[in-house]
């Protein structure tokens, strides 16, 4: 776990593509792209799609990139589009390299964290993606607050720290874990083989937030889940993300999607689907009375098709008489 950085050149055709979206990241980006350049193995070139930033997004990366280590390519979209799947596709699909590790505009790469992830990439070539440890940028190595108060695979791998360097997650823990809380973190956690991506059917363009969790969850169901046993990303919490300019929705749409894949998959959610069954009926009880027509306009459309309104009647009422 402690393994000593050491330089090592990545050659000519290195077959890392690290792509990075961004939106208005003029004062994020260049820490970024620093981690990057760090890196012990060097990935074949950056690719950063810009979601048409109003700052000097495109400035700042332009001046990076002269210099660098690497080649960087700037793919200027021409509207915003609202969410992180459109620019994260649009980069995977113009990058150069047959593997793909992703990064966040706020967040920084370890080190060691594409040479690690490649040694795993060629020891599970066929996974679905490779993910790693990670901690919250400035704090110590494992701990995630104030994202969670328990450590990233707390509940889903017991005693981590016993564990090989590179391990397979099991599927069905990893799915019900998923269902508690987004234990591969993020998009920056992200590695895998571009013909991955293709076979998982690349990143939802739908969701406004929550699709490293869409993601997340496809991986599982399609193959196996990879992890390095390292720390290799230091994630920025940031009041002002995109995730939490709108706490309220943010929930609603990450509710909403475990409860869709929970719908898919009853076997492995076993007694996780009637919980996300009452909680999205909450959303809708509380925009009712709230008059939020917004959300609930959000809501219904997943309630019609995954939602058993019987079975979580009977289930209210057998917990109101057990109270009684």
């Amino acid at each position: 776990m402690g393994a000593r950085a050491h330089r090592v050149r990545a050659p000519l055709s290195s077959p890392v593509s690290v792509v990075i979206p961004t939106y208005n990241g003029a004062k994020l980006i260049d820490r970024a792209l620093r981690s990057i350049f760090a890196q012990t193995y060097l990935p074949g070139e950056v690719v950063v799609v810009d979601d048409c930033s109003s700052d000097g997004t495109p400035a700042a990366v332009a001046a990076l990139a002269k210099g660098a280590p690497v080649p960087v390519r700037l793919i200027r979209l021409a509207r915003n589009s609202g969410g992180p799947g459109r620019p994260l596709n649009t980069g995977v699909a113009a990058a150069a390299g047959e593997v793909i590790a992703l990064l966040e505009q706020d967040d920084l790469m370890r080190p060691l964290r594409i040479e690690k992830q490649m040694e795993a990439v060629r020891r599970f070539p066929d996974c679905s993606l490779i993910t790693g440890r990670c901690t919250v940028y400035g704090n110590a190595d494992g701990d995630m607050r104030p994202v969670w108060p328990v450590p990233q695979f707390d509940g889903v791998v017991d005693d981590i720290d016993s564990q090989p360097e590179f391990f397979v997650l099991d599927p069905q823990r990893a799915f019900r874990g998923l269902l508690h809380r987004q234990i591969m973190v993020g998009h920056s956690n992200f590695c895998f083989a571009k013909r991955s991506w293709r076979r998982i059917g690349g990143f939802s363009e739908k969701g406004r937030v929550c699709v490293d969790l869409d993601f997340a969850f496809k991986a599982v169901m399609s193959g196996s889940v990879v992890i390095v046993n390292h720390f290799v990303t230091d994630y920025d919490y940031r009041a002002d993300s995109l995730f939490r300019q709108d706490l309220a929705r943010s929930g609603v749409e990450a509710a909403l999607l475990r409860l869709k894949f929970a719908a898919n998959r009853r076997d492995w959610a076993a007694e996780e689907f009637p919980a996300l069954q009452s909680t999205s009926l909450g959303f809708a009880k509380t925009a009712v009375l709230q008059k939020d027509w917004l959300t609930l306009a959000r809501v219904a459309v997943p309630l019609l098709r995954y939602v058993d309104v019987r079975s979580v009647v009977r289930a209210l009422t057998r917990r109101w008489l057990a109270k009684v």
